[in-house]
């Protein structure tokens, strides 16, 4: 086996370069390292409602773990209406659309939510007539909007009837 002799000056490049490398600090792309944003997110139940009811809705009750909202319904083709849960950390609203309507409980940003919810959503008519009645236990979504590893989240649950 025959041995390669190094010159001097050249086990001191090898010594400095790898000193070099060693010492180098580690760089990492921008993409990689996570800059969290600030967008906000509320916890909420939306329900999407498409049909036609055979009557004019007069109102829209929501009830969260017994503790229930009432708010009339929108009398514009575009329209609004909102009110705030009495005794309780969310507010109900119902929104017209041109592709059916839009109902929301939307909750505090400080309001615990967790699976196992009871939420049951009632239209009426003027006469105290149900034209929908729907009750289930939420399963809530968890959303990141920040990113998982930055502060603010926020739970949702959709429905469609």
């Amino acid at each position: 086996m025959r041995m390669r002799m190094r010159t001097p000056q050249a086990i001191r490049s090898w010594r400095l370069g790898v000193t070099l490398a060693l010492s180098a600090p580690v760089w990492t792309p921008a993409c990689l390292r996570e800059a969290c944003t600030d967008a906000g997110c509320t916890s909420g139940i939306s329900v999407k409602v498409v049909g036609i009811f055979p009557v004019a809705p007069a109102r829209a009750r929501a009830c969260l773990d017994e503790l229930c909202a009432e708010v009339p319904w929108p009398a514009g083709a575009s329209s609004c209406e909102a009110v705030e849960a009495v005794e309780a950390d969310w507010r109900l609203s119902v929104c017209l659309q041109d592709d059916g309507s839009l109902i929301q409980a939307v909750f505090a940003e400080d309001t615990r939510v967790g699976d196992g919810m009871k939420f049951e959503l009632i239209v009426e008519d003027g006469d105290g007539e149900a034209l929908l009645h729907e009750s289930e236990r939420v399963t809530f979504s968890d959303s990141y909007p920040n990113g998982k590893r930055c502060p603010g989240n926020c739970k949702y649950a959709n429905y469609r009837y």
